[in-house]
């Protein structure tokens, strides 16, 4: 008996919206209803989330990329007049790397990792976030790979010494060219 040393890879997550400040509240919470119900009613597994993007509260949703294509996120996001949406990959240890994906140009650019954070640390840095209730849990794109613990013990000195300032020269020391300017 053969066993392979090799693990199969895992398909990636889509992480998106409906919602757009184009729109009226209400148009944005149909155009999310209607799409739940759009996956409910096709089989299509989904988890909705609640969040922040750019600092504005909105509901999203994540899909299997096993469960459909990545051109299907897209064309969603285009008729919901999104700018962009992200794929996660399997990076390791239950971390995923987040891409960044334009859905005009169809462009994809690597901006961190998807890592679990404290709701209080994700309001004291003024973070984006995704909370998923099936888990009771807070996620956030960081910078940085934290699935070493020692690693992210001294982002979290830093960060408490220094504020959101010194994470950022954290980062650009450290990890020249990652900073995404805000």
């Amino acid at each position: 008996m053969s066993v392979s040393t090799h693990s199969q890879a895992q398909p990636p997550l889509y992480l998106f919206s409906t919602m757009s400040d184009k729109r009226k509240p209400e148009e944005n919470e149909e155009a999310h209803s209607l799409l739940s119900d759009y996956f409910s009613a096709t089989g299509i597994p989904y988890v909705e989330l609640e969040g922040t993007w750019q600092g504005q509260k909105e509901l999203s949703y994540l899909l299997g990329g096993g469960d459909v294509p990545e051109e299907l996120v897209q064309a969603i996001c285009k008729q919901g007049e999104q700018t962009c949406y992200f794929v996660l990959e399997n990076h390791k240890h239950g971390t995923y790397k987040v891409i960044e994906t334009d859905v005009a140009s169809g462009a994809k650019k690597y901006i961190g990792y998807m890592r679990s954070m404290d709701k209080a640390d994700i309001d004291r840095l003024n973070l984006d976030y995704s909370y998923r209730k099936d888990v009771d849990k807070y996620f956030t794109v960081w910078p940085t790979d934290t699935t070493m613990m020692d690693a992210f013990e001294e982002e979290k000195r830093i960060v408490g010494q220094s504020g959101i300032a010194g994470l950022r020269a954290f980062i650009a020391t450290r990890f020249p060219g990652k900073l995404a300017t805000v």
